[in-house]
């Protein structure tokens, strides 16, 4: 595998993207990318390296964000929110919004209150309260994927973390209670309260919708992956264990699943580019031959297909059990 440094150089100097680049687009003589070209069979995984682009089987591309960064791609702002701003649609003018997906179907909503946050769903039962109120509890990524430009404009992707363990039942796994959606722009401030640029920076880190000239094969739903959340684990490249439950559906968000830019398999993976909801069909363009070698011993095996969303222009990385 080549060194990091001759990958990132490499691309700099020849490689365009706008998401994930089609298989017919040919990659330049020595661009020291994709570093791992076999879609077929496994790379060798050692000392917590992972490429920073590899091939599927129909040669599309799986960019690690070295790759993407280096082109000029920034997908993620990763800038705490420490609160959000009254709903002026609100008849109470709370700070309570709606959390949709990239259809702009409403998942879940949110509020901030003096002392936590929270999450309710559709008949506006609670679902979750964090009273840590700790920095990162909610985060702002960026412009993620929706269905069409205007609705780009009037969202951000967000990430809520449910860091408080005190409020679920004991021995409980947090996971369930995460989520990454779209927040309406109005919720947000301008600055956070380190004074960074939060609303006029969103665009700035865009996710991309990722569409190729592939074909995708016939639509259908696909299986929740149903990782367990403490035994289902990957390594990142700095050597931590992570859960694949992270990316299974989400039951108490109308059954909400992660489209994402890269898998986890790659350098810096696993970036949500888009959410979709288990009923959605996807049709496959791609996929790998073999499971992902940097899972943990004892965790089931993970792989990954890239599809189309319907006939949408969304198009990402979806976790499988792996059973190649």
């Amino acid at each position: 595998m080549r060194s990091r440094l001759a990958v990132v150089l490499g691309t700099v100097v020849a490689f365009v993207i706008a998401g994930a680049t089609p298989a017919s687009a040919a990659f330049p003589a020595g661009a020291g990318c994709p570093d791992w070209a076999d879609g077929a069979h496994a790379y060798t995984f050692e000392n917590y390296d992972l490429p920073e682009c590899r091939l599927g089987l129909a040669s599309l591309r799986d960019y690690g964000t070295q790759a993407l960064e280096a082109a000029g791609t920034q997908t993620n702002m990763r800038r705490n929110l420490e609160r959000l701003l009254p709903n002026p649609s609100d008849k109470r003018k709370r700070v309570y919004w709606p959390l949709v997906d990239s259809f702009g179907r409403t998942l879940a909503y949110v509020s901030r209150e003096a002392d936590h946050w929270a999450t309710w769903d559709l008949k506006s039962r609670i679902i979750y309260r964090d009273y840590s109120l700790d920095a990162d509890q909610f985060t702002v990524q960026g412009r993620g994927c929706m269905t069409s430009d205007s609705l780009e404009s009037q969202y951000a992707l967000v990430a809520f973390g449910a860091n408080d363990r005190t409020t679920i039942p004991a021995g409980a796994s947090i996971v369930p209670y995460q989520i990454r959606a779209f927040i309406d722009r109005r919720a947000l401030p301008d600055l956070n309260a380190a004074g960074e640029p939060i609303r006029a920076e969103i665009d700035n880190y865009r996710a991309g919708c990722g569409a190729t000239t592939l074909t995708p094969g016939a639509a259908t739903t696909l299986a929740d992956p149903n990782y367990d959340s403490n035994g289902d684990q990957y390594y990142g490249e700095d050597g931590r264990a992570r859960t694949f439950a992270t990316y299974n559906t989400k039951p108490l968000y109308q059954n909400a699943r992660y489209m994402l830019i890269n898998s986890t398999s790659v350098h810096g993976g696993g970036i949500v580019r888009g959410v979709i909801q288990q009923r959605d069909l996807v049709g496959t363009a791609d996929r790998f031959g073999y499971c992902d070698p940097n899972v943990i011993a004892g965790s089931a095996a993970a792989t990954w297909i890239n599809a189309r969303i319907g006939s949408t222009r969304m198009w990402g990385w979806l976790p499988k059990r792996c059973t190649v």
